[in-house]
């Protein structure tokens, strides 16, 4: 690993990176700041336009796998940054499965999700973090600085364990959705 004061810039450059796109992703939710219409009950029915609605669009926003990526990242380079030698089988995984999320939700955005998604005004900026700047960051300073030489098998199959419990979560909310006959206009595993 590169210097502990390199390593602690880098890990504190990529949290502050990840928060920008998460919190500013947040804030947008929390404030509905950009109101938009529903034309579809989300999973908890139709959120309300300000604050009567603000726990059903942060409950709602964190049903996107892209959100849980980027929290994920946060916390994980947040401790980095805290503490770089910091190890620990449960920071390994937490590490090493936010790297993995935060990868699949750049590549999967860009490939599958960009061409057809026309973010708009204050979404346009935190969908370039959360989809781009965070994802490339993120890999970038675990080339650079690691910490690396942690995936073993047994390492290898637990990261994912947070992927998997958000498919369980999100088959889980589509199962509900087919069965009370809301017409799903989205893909069952979608990125936002």
């Amino acid at each position: 690993m590169a210097s502990n004061t390199t390593a602690k810039r880098l890990f504190g450059l990529n949290a502050l990176v990840a928060w920008i796109g998460f919190g500013g992703q947040f804030l947008i939710n929390l404030f509905d700041i950009i109101p938009y219409s529903q034309p579809d009950p989300t999973l908890l029915g139709h959120s309300a336009a300000g604050w009567p609605g603000a726990i059903g669009r942060i409950f709602d926003s964190m049903t996107y796998f892209t959100n849980w990526s980027n929290l994920v990242v946060c916390i994980s380079l947040t401790a980095l940054f805290l503490a770089p030698s910091r190890a620990g089988s449960i920071f390994t995984t937490l590490r090493n499965s936010g790297l993995f999320m935060i990868t699949m939700t750049g590549i999967l955005y860009h490939l599958l999700i960009a061409p057809y998604a026309n973010p708009e005004s204050w979404n346009a900026l935190t969908s370039l973090f959360e989809h781009y700047i965070t994802p490339v960051t993120t890999v970038a300073v675990w080339v650079i600085v690691g910490p690396r030489g942690r995936f073993t098998m047994r390492e290898t199959l637990r990261i994912y364990a947070l992927p998997l419990t958000w498919i369980a979560f999100r088959s889980e909310e589509h199962t509900s959705e087919l069965q009370s006959h809301v017409r799903i206009s989205y893909a069952v595993f979608c990125l936002k």
